[in-house]
């Protein structure tokens, strides 16, 4: 066989095996789609349906080799033609820094043709960042069509929060066993329920369980847990304003609940409550004089009433079987001891000659501190000495019981050598503290003068 002929076959079997997956290319030179990895994914994703052509140019097409590329042929500035969503590609990408519409620009940031989320899209509208319950997620995991960062509602519409969150293969609770406190609004049952639904009360990601509800914030968690008095209240019973059935909406997160928000009165009504509380000066129907006094919403006393001062039944209790008001002129304010203090009255009971000693009388060892005098003092100064509702006498003088007072030195009073403040109760006085150095000189012993003169006399 010749060389002619033999050159003529083997053109004739290069023309049979000509192309490959129906491509115009010669397949010695094409990649498959797997292959094409190397380069730019197109055997899967979002690109899975795409042609030589579609971004190569076809046979009239300008470009010298497969080398160059086309973005914009399909991903079109044109609303109508628009192949990739029902809005531009302009619009999808908002106003984000270095944008352009160009096929290099468009690599540039999708080198494996996926799309990427917005630098503020775990500040702006959902955390999905390396320390949030949501990181290494793949965009297709939550959107099923491509967002629009300018479109809120539209990528909301689109997203499916079910798709995991309803599989307990997963190891999460199956939607409605885990949300037995959640009512839906709207007359929406849990078979209709959609993923805005979800970001309602998940905005940020976050999981609130009844077992650790309020724990989050500065004051004294409100229990809704069993056994406690809002036990098996909904969500959305409590987190409305005053007077509004309708939940309140974030203003940055206009999809999302905002659940600093909340009520007391659509529950409590004005008669019965006024009713019972009757007893109470300062009283007031509303959500925020409710939660002075009720914070982690049980009735009576807050439960960190004996840390700040004993009453009832409380250990070391003088006080049993007073009503709130027979103390607080106005309500209490939990977490600002400094406002509740001054609201409080004691003389008014301690300066009674008929079942108490007169408060001057009574304290004639006490030293007023400030230039005050027994006219001018407050309840403020009662609690100096007295924050722990104790009566400590001459006779029981602690801490050494043997320390004799009044003390050698003539006007030695208790603010003499008591000078420091309680650590735990600041508005009280510490009298397990003490000085001599406030009157006498320090000869090289230190400050303990305690050895050599147990009973605080010279000998």
């Amino acid at each position: 066989m010749n060389r002619t002929v033999s050159a003529a076959l083997a053109a004739a079997a290069l023309t049979a095996c000509g192309s490959k997956d129906g491509a115009t290319a010669p397949w010695l030179t094409m990649p498959s789609r797997s292959s094409h990895q190397n380069f730019f994914p197109i055997s899967s994703g979002a690109h899975a349906s795409a042609t030589c052509t579609d971004c190569h140019g076809g046979a009239t097409s300008a470009m010298s080799s497969f080398k160059q590329f086309d973005c914009l042929g399909c991903h079109t500035n044109d609303a109508t033609t628009d192949v990739v969503s029902a809005t531009t590609t302009d619009a999808i990408h908002g106003t984000l820094a270095g944008y352009s519409w160009a096929s290099t620009a468009c690599l540039g940031c999708h080198p494996k043709g996926q799309g990427i989320a917005p630098a503020n899209h775990s500040t702006a509208f959902f955390p999905i960042d390396a320390a949030s319950k949501h990181a290494g997620f793949d965009c297709s995991s939550c959107h099923t069509v491509m967002a629009s960062p300018g479109n809120p509602s539209a990528n909301i519409a689109s997203l499916a929060c079910a798709s995991c969150h309803a599989q307990t293969t997963l190891g999460i609770p199956a939607t409605p066993a885990g949300h037995v406190k959640v009512v839906l609004t709207a007359g929406k049952t849990w078979a209709a329920a959609t993923s805005a639904d979800c970001l309602m009360c998940h905005a940020d990601g976050q999981v609130t369980a009844v077992a650790t509800h309020g724990q989050g914030v500065a004051a004294t968690p409100f229990r809704i847990s069993a056994n406690t008095a809002h036990a098996g209240s909904a969500c959305l019973q409590c987190h409305v304003a005053d007077g509004v059935s309708a939940p309140t909406m974030r203003t940055d997160k206009t999809w999302a609940i905002d659940f600093s928000a909340h009520t007391c009165i659509s529950c409590h009504d004005q008669a019965t409550t006024t009713t019972n509380h009757a007893s109470v000066s300062g009283f007031s129907y509303g959500t925020a004089s409710c939660l002075n006094c009720h914070p982690d919403g049980a009735g009576g006393e807050p439960p960190t009433h004996p840390a700040l001062f004993p009453i009832g039944s409380d250990p070391g209790s003088q006080h049993p079987g007073f009503a709130c008001s027979s103390c607080h002129t106005t309500p209490g304010t939990v977490g600002n001891p400094a406002a509740t203090i001054a609201g409080l009255d004691c003389v008014t009971c301690h300066a009674s000659t008929t079942t108490i000693k007169t408060t001057a009388a009574g304290h004639t060892a006490v030293g007023l501190t400030g230039g005050k005098t027994w006219a001018t003092v407050t309840s403020a100064d009662c609690l100096t000495c007295h924050a722990d509702s104790q009566v400590s006498t001459v006779a029981s003088h602690a801490p050494k019981a043997a320390f004799r007072i009044p003390h050698d030195r003539a006007g030695s009073q208790c603010l003499t050598c008591h000078t420091a403040p309680r650590a735990d109760k600041p508005f009280g006085q510490d009298f397990t503290g003490y000085t001599c150095l406030a009157c006498h000189r320090d000869h090289g012993r230190g400050t303990s003068c305690f050895p050599c003169h147990t009973s605080g006399s010279g000998d």
